[in-house]
């Protein structure tokens, strides 16, 4: 009867350990990016206890919402280390200050074609062209005598397309930033997030 318990117990924490080595494997599902800075499609941002990367990783893996993170050495943005949560994938530069990472999630392959011309509520008309998951775009106020034009290049995951624009010099308007859409229908795209004082909200085909 011991004998029998004791092979159960055994069993118990045999499949105890399994299921922690699953769920570090699945906890540990980034590429991380040391001396990488993610600027942009931030939704939360907050001070870390310690120096250690890994728990701004762990705060955007428990987050359904996060997809990237940012962290950043103490002593840059206040005294404490800080960690940047996002909800999209902002493009990477090179930082000492910073170490960034990616959820490492298969990419899907959108079942729209977005290529066309777009008009925005923004009084604009946007002409898009999608090679993969790549997309691109030309936007202006006015074909003739726009105050503003600019340019979009992005990467499209699932619904989703993380962007940086910037206006060029057919306007007289020069800013630029990142754009973080959402991929509503085939004929309707609406922004998540923005940065740099871009104006449009909605797209429509």
């Amino acid at each position: 009867m011991i004998l029998e318990r004791s092979k159960k117990e055994m069993i118990s924490l045999a499949a105890i350990a399994v299921l922690l080595f699953v769920s570090i494997a699945l906890v540990d599902s980034f590429a991380l990016e040391p001396n990488t800075d993610r600027p942009g499609m931030d939704y939360s941002n907050f001070d870390l206890p310690s120096a250690n990367p890994s728990l701004c990783e762990q705060a955007c893996n428990g987050d359904p919402n996060c997809v990237a993170f940012t962290y950043v050495n103490p002593g840059v943005q206040g005294t404490s280390a800080r960690c940047w949560l996002k909800n999209g994938i902002p493009t990477a530069y090179p930082a000492a200050c910073c170490t960034s990472g990616v959820k490492d999630v298969t990419p899907v392959t959108p079942p729209t074609d977005l290529t066309g011309d777009w008009n925005c509520d923004d009084g604009g008309m946007y002409y898009i062209r999608q090679f993969g998951t790549t997309i691109w775009w030309y936007g202006e106020h006015n074909p003739n005598t726009p105050d503003w034009s600019n340019v979009m290049r992005g990467t499209i995951s699932g619904n989703t397309i993380s962007a940086d624009w910037t206006d060029v010099p057919k306007g007289s308007i020069m800013q630029y930033g990142t754009l973080n859409l959402n991929i509503e229908s085939n004929n309707r795209i609406s922004a998540v997030s923005k940065t740099g004082g871009f104006a449009g909200s909605v797209w429509t085909r």
